[in-house]
């Protein structure tokens, strides 16, 4: 199978996830409680917790262990994953804020590579802002843990709403390769918030 057809299998997976919450035969995920509203910023101002705001800065926080571990498997032209979701509120106070978003995983993928996909979707169904470094690949490899982080600068605020999303799932096996699945026993999102340098 050729690279412009696993992007495009991939692109289309991951609308699919921003759209529906989860593909395949995996656990659906909530996306957690609304955010606090104020919080109590620590010593070096940053907030306490999940669902943290003091105007200056947001971070929404969710933890997830799966009750028996998630299986997802990718074969052929099809793929079953999942992704996790929060929901977050830009502070009013600000034109434009700064996000990084931090995903830690416990996985075991085999058969080839496991996929991560970031996202944003303004809640009001505008448009959807890319996050970089993008798509991250994690390695085949027994039960481990690893954290990848992403960010997007100048991101339009003033009480914007937005969903930030982390689709996981099997990376596509190159044609001849075996299946490839991937296991996940839990993992933790977050997104931090903080106003931009450039507020125009």
């Amino acid at each position: 199978m050729g690279l412009a057809k696993k992007a495009k299998i991939a692109a289309m997976s991951w609308a699919i996830l921003l759209l529906v919450g989860c593909v395949g035969s995996g656990p659906r995920l909530s996306e957690g409680p609304t955010p606090a509203r104020a919080g109590t910023p620590s010593a070096s101002g940053a907030p306490i917790g999940p669902g943290v705001a003091n105007g200056e800065w947001v971070r929404r926080s969710k933890a997830h262990r799966f009750p028996k571990p998630a299986r997802y498997r990718c074969e052929d032209d099809d793929c079953a994953g999942s992704a996790s979701f929060l929901r977050l509120r830009t502070p009013r106070s600000h034109d434009r804020v700064d996000i990084v978003m931090t995903f830690t995983i416990e996985y075991r993928a085999t058969g080839g590579d496991a996929l991560l996909q970031p996202g944003i979707r303004r809640v009001d169904g505008g448009g959807r802002p890319s996050m970089e470094p993008g798509d991250f690949h994690l390695t085949q490899t027994d039960r481990t843990t690893t954290t990848v982080s992403w960010m997007k600068e100048g991101l339009r605020a003033g009480g914007r709403a937005y969903r930030f999303g982390v689709g996981f799932s099997p990376a596509m096996p190159a044609f001849g390769e075996p299946i490839a699945s991937l296991v996940v026993y839990r993992f933790t999102h977050v997104v931090d918030v903080t106003p931009s340098s450039d507020q125009h």
